[in-house]
């Protein structure tokens, strides 16, 4: 199994010069990094500087059972989804989404740092499924 709790402290430690903020309902902040979905009434902020990250380890673990000579072997990942937040899209050159600036600077730190991890999948908004446009990286370990 993968500790997904000490991979969103590496996480934390590795990208936080990438992250926003959240600010709770009480006026705390803290980084944008959670483990599952944030709880609805967190506003993300960006702060000064342009893009900043949203990053969301998903709390489940998928398992892939592959089979191999003599018997069976289990892989399993997490998803990392890395969500950029602070870009003027009237600007960008098409309405399509692309990785920003720090997303691609988190996806080359994590793909750096974890020996296996997908390439990073841009997944594009969808108004209709409540998604916004996000980076996801999946990590993967075997047992």
């Amino acid at each position: 199994m993968i500790d997904i709790i000490a991979l969103r402290s590496d996480l934390a430690a590795w990208l936080g010069h990438l992250l926003g903020n959240y600010r709770a309902k009480n006026g705390a902040t803290f980084p944008a990094i959670y483990l599952g979905e944030p709880p609805s009434d967190y506003v993300f902020e960006v702060g000064a500087g342009g893009e900043r990250l949203e990053v969301i380890v998903d709390a489940h673990q998928q398992g892939t059972v592959h089979r191999v000579h003599g018997g069976q072997r289990l892989e399993v990942s997490a998803t990392i989804r890395l969500i950029p937040h602070g870009r003027n899209t009237s600007t960008d050159a098409s309405a399509e989404y692309f990785a920003g600036a720090a997303v691609r600077e988190a996806a080359q730190i994590i793909v750096g740092r974890l020996r296996r991890v997908s390439d990073p999948l841009d997944l594009p908004a969808n108004a209709e499924l409540g998604v916004v446009d996000q980076s996801v990286i999946q990590v993967f370990r075997g047992v």
